[in-house]
């Protein structure tokens, strides 16, 4: 009988102990597939994630609005360059699309007023260089009292004269395009080349229009080309009305472009004071740095402007939030090297932050780094 008892015992034993072997295994399973609320970090593995926290503050959610607008040149540097007289074309030496530096040769014109204004000039320095070797003269003969005072001053006015129609002569010619070593240089010039017009780039950039070919005659006052510093462009965007009171000059505002997979910081330069009747926008100019030329005038992008701007009483970065059991989360620092893994309701959102409406209170910390290396640890 006791033999008997012995082994009902040992069997319940072993049906009690295979039961809690399969509960564990169970709780185990369960375990993997939940991640604890609480995690304590050793301080190699904070070193290593390098985490960063934020508190829980109130703060503005900003509300966007994406509007698509065409890019041009910027006009406060482009330079429409013309002719100062008229003349048949004889040879062109930049073209179009060329980049060219101030003072480069653009074209030469056969001109008969230029050959005119270059050949006075002559005349009058060798009519200045005559009266000056008189009045030397005269000078000479007055001091050894052989020629009168009166005859001395009479020479002098001549010279002065002379040399105030020169000077004027000088400066119709830089008026007309001609530089100061060319002007020295015309006595010596070949009196065949008087005619020879030659345009020079008042400013450096790029020839984004050229109206002129070779033989033509071309009339002074026309504009034959057109440069453009294209080191900052425009962006000229029609905005409604309703988003208007919100968009001042100064301010930042993002563009980028889909096609050319670029996106730049740009300001807003410019805000119409009046408004298309029709359409019910008004034009906004923005600034763009260009230094690459990536922005071509002609193509199109996009720029974001805030519109709006609301105030919540909760915010954190998006990069603090994560998906736990298609549950929105964050992990909250309650002390040093321990962390909370809190769920949280969210409200409006923007680029970079979020309304928390539920699970976080003001000043908490939350991790906004790295927090997928919390999530897996």
């Amino acid at each position: 009988m006791l033999k008997f008892i012995k082994t009902c015992f040992i069997t319940v034993i072993l049906i009690i102990t295979s039961f809690l072997g399969c509960s564990s295994e169970e709780a185990s399973s369960s375990q993997e597939k939940s991640k604890p609320e609480f995690l304590v970090l050793s301080k190699k593995a904070v070193e290593i994630g390098k985490f960063k926290t934020q508190p829980v503050r109130q703060g503005k959610i900003r509300e966007m609005v994406q509007l698509q607008g065409s890019i041009r040149a910027n006009k406060n540097n482009v330079t429409s360059v013309v002719t100062k007289v008229s003349g048949h074309v004889l040879k062109i030496h930049k073209q179009l699309g060329e980049k060219v530096k101030k003072n480069d040769a653009l074209m030469e014109l056969n001109s008969k007023e230029m050959g005119e204004a270059q050949l006075e000039y002559i005349n009058l320095y060798q009519k200045k260089s005559f009266a000056w070797n008189r009045l030397k003269m005269e000078k000479k003969l007055y001091k050894k009292k052989i020629s009168s005072r009166l005859a001395y001053l009479q020479e002098k006015e001549k010279f002065d004269k002379d040399s105030i129609a020169l000077s004027m002569a000088s400066q119709k010619l830089k008026l007309l395009g001609a530089t100061s070593k060319g002007i020295t240089n015309l006595p010596s010039r070949d009196k065949e080349k008087l005619t020879v017009y030659i345009l020079r780039a008042p400013v450096g950039g790029k020839i984004i229009e050229k109206n002129i070919s070779r033989g033509e005659m071309v009339k002074s006052d026309r504009p034959v080309f057109v440069l453009a510093n294209l080191n900052s462009v425009w962006l000229d965007i029609k905005v409604p009305v309703q988003y208007l009171d919100n968009i001042k000059p100064g301010e930042e505002v993002n563009v980028f472009s889909g096609k050319l997979k670029k996106n730049i910081a740009g300001k807003i330069k410019y805000v119409s004071p009046t408004a298309d009747e029709k359409t019910r926008s008004a034009l906004v100019r923005v600034l763009m740095p260009n230094k690459k030329g990536i922005w071509r005038p002609g193509l199109c992008a996009m720029a974001e402007f805030v519109v709006n701007k609301k105030e919540v009483k909760l915010m954190v970065p998006k990069t603090a939030l994560f998906q736990m059991t298609n549950k929105t989360s964050v992990f909250v620092e309650t002390k040093e090297r321990h962390y909370k893994l809190k769920t949280v309701i969210t409200g409006e959102a923007d680029d970079n932050s979020v309304e928390i409406t539920h699970g976080l209170k003001p000043g908490e910390k939350v991790v906004i780094n790295n927090v997928v290396a919390l999530k897996s640890d």
